[in-house]
């Protein structure tokens, strides 16, 4: 009798513990979420009606950074004609996804005046090493005369316009 207390309360306490691992876990609530909501409201669709395209940082690949920003293969030198932002990004990252809404802000407000630009290092992991990117998000903030300010960790939308004023100073 003693015995079959023992495993039903080691049971239910293996029972619970796995629940809270569950239940604590952000990512397992995501995709909980996410099978859930299978339906969309029309509120939920936005009609663009004045043909006005939002500006975002383009994604680019480790050939177009060659071409446009440095070759990442030699010492840096600054190919662009305007100040640029590059982010060193994952799909997978926390901070690289609370960050972008600032840095498609900025493209906005910047267009025209600063180039922006977002290297996924899962599929560029060249210039990832070449870099030493340890560590995400990593921003390089590049003055048209192309010297390099670069920031590793998420930064807050202050943040990213002060270095973005002060490259645009420049």
């Amino acid at each position: 009798m003693h015995k079959i207390k023992i495993k039903l309360l080691s049971g239910g306490l293996l029972g619970l513990l796995l629940w809270g691992l569950t239940a604590c876990n952000p990512l397992a609530k995501e995709t909980e979420t996410a099978s859930t909501s299978t339906s969309i409201s029309t509120e939920d669709l936005s009609i663009n009606t004045d043909d006005k395209q939002e500006i975002r940082p383009l994604i680019i690949s480790s050939a177009q950074f060659s071409e446009w920003v440095s070759d990442y293969r030699k010492t840096w030198k600054y190919k662009g004609d305007k100040p640029c932002v590059v982010d060193f990004y994952a799909d997978w990252c926390r901070p690289c996804r609370a960050m972008e809404p600032a840095l498609a802000k900025m493209a906005e407000q910047y267009a025209g005046k600063v180039d922006f630009y977002k290297i996924n290092i899962d599929s560029n992991e060249e210039i990832t090493d070449a870099y030493h990117i340890m560590g995400i998000p990593t921003l390089f903030f590049c003055s048209s005369e192309g010297e390099l300010i670069r920031i590793a960790g998420y930064q807050t939308e202050e943040e990213i316009a002060a270095n973005i004023e002060m490259i645009v100073s420049k």
